[in-house]
Order: structure tokens, then C-alpha cells, then sequence
């Protein structure tokens, strides 16, 4: 398998989970600050020119979901997300649907509001709406694990990998999401989990925050 990634993007989650798996995977680096993704050899991989990008036997799998899809069904010893339990699992895909479709959305409204609007006149107000928002919705999720150790109960999920990823950016928002008790614990827990050690390592990134 080879994984075409960022260091810290969203394509974090899916190097969290693939060393919880401890298969054998090739990292790729595309450094989406660098413009790397629009170049010819990646968009032979990806032509929506963005990461992940996971290789498995000459195809190509996009979005962190659905390869965190895969992951689980290919190894599901690795216990990515729940077993045996209907109502947990399905929980879990609330999860991640969740972040895929709101929380993430919201970031490229902060950080690139001309991806939404050609008026420049309305970026500011974009990303400021964007900010507010997020923060609001991390004050959510810190009441969320009020009484939890992890996002799903007392283990650590693959919920909380792409989770984790969200909330290390929030590093930069104007709550900083260490502002928040009961996440900032969580965020503390999760990244001395060690297959994020192992990741941030592999990344060479600060599993807690993100560069302005």
C-alpha cells in the first residue's frame, strides 16, 4: 500500500489508523502548502487534487472516510471502529459523517473563504463566521466527553483519530481548543496513544497544534 499524504492535513487521520493496523505502507508526501497536489504526478493519482490518496494493488481509494471504511474491514483486529455493537458502530459513522460534512467544511471556509465566493469584499466575513462556528462547535464536543474518556466510551476509535486532527488545527482559532477542558484532557490522551506517536513521528508534526 502507499498513502499519498500532507504532513498534519486531514490525511492525518488515515496515518493514525494504518499504524494502529501496524500494516506495511509506503508514505508519500504531497505538501499541500507547497502546491504539490496540482502537479502532474499527483493528479495522475488524484485528479480532485487532494489528499488522501490510498494505493492498494495499482487502485486508488480517496476521503479519509471511506478509507477509514476499508482499513476497518481489512483489518478488523486492529479494532478501528466498533464490533458486535449496532448502535456503537453505527455512532461511530455519525461521527465521521459529521466531521466530513460540517466540521471540515468549516476550516476551508477559515482558511480559504475564496473557495465559497469570487467576492473579496466577503472573505473576511467568511472566515470570521467560520471561526465562530468552529468554536462553538468544539465547546460541543468538550461537553460531548464529559463523561468519557474517548469519543466512543472508554477506547480509542478512529473517531477520534480524524477528530483529533480538527481539534489540533483549532490550535489557531480565536478559542484555542486547549481552552476547553475536557478536550484539551482528550487531545492529551489521544496523542499518547502510540500509534499517534508513531504517526506524528512519521509526519514530523507536533500532534497537539498546528503553525499559524
Amino acid at each position: 500500500m502507499q498513502l499519498y499524504y500532507s504532513p498534519g492535513a486531514c490525511s492525518l487521520a488515515v496515518t493514525m489508523a494504518l499504524e494502529r493496523t501496524r500494516a506495511h505502507y509506503e508514505s508519500i508526501a504531497v505538501p499541500l502548502r507547497e502546491g504539490a497536489q496540482l502537479k502532474a504526478e499527483y493528479l495522475a493519482v488524484n485528479p480532485r487534487a487532494r489528499v488522501p490518496a490510498l494505493v492498494v494493488d495499482g487502485q486508488v481509494l480517496t476521503e479519509v472516510v471511506a478509507i477509514l471504511a476499508y482499513l476497518d474491514e481489512r483489518y478488523p483486529q486492529a479494532g478501528l471502529l466498533p464490533r458486535g455493537d449496532i448502535w456503537r458502530r453505527a455512532k461511530a459513522w455519525e461521527w465521521l459523517m459529521y466531521l466530513a460534512s460540517t466540521v471540515h467544511p468549516l476550516y476551508r471556509a477559515y482558511w480559504k473563504p475564496s473557495w465559497f465566493s469570487d467576492e473579496e469584499a466577503v472573505h473576511a466575513a467568511l472566515s470570521v463566521g467560520a471561526d465562530k462556528r468552529l468554536v462553538q462547535l468544539f465547546a460541543e464536543l468538550d461537553a460531548a466527553l464529559a463523561d468519557r474518556p474517548f469519543l466512543l466510551g472508554d477506547a480509542p476509535t478512529a473517531v477520534d483519530y480524524y477528530a483529533l486532527v480538527f481539534a489540533r488545527w483549532g490550535s489557531v482559532l480565536s478559542v484555542p481548543t486547549s481552552k476547553h477542558p475536557r478536550l484539551a484532557a482528550w487531545q492529551k490522551r489521544a496523542v499518547a496513544l502510540p500509534e499517534v506517536q508513531r504517526a506524528a513521528e512519521r509526519e514530523a508534526i507536533d500532534p497537539l497544534r498546528r503553525a499559524a
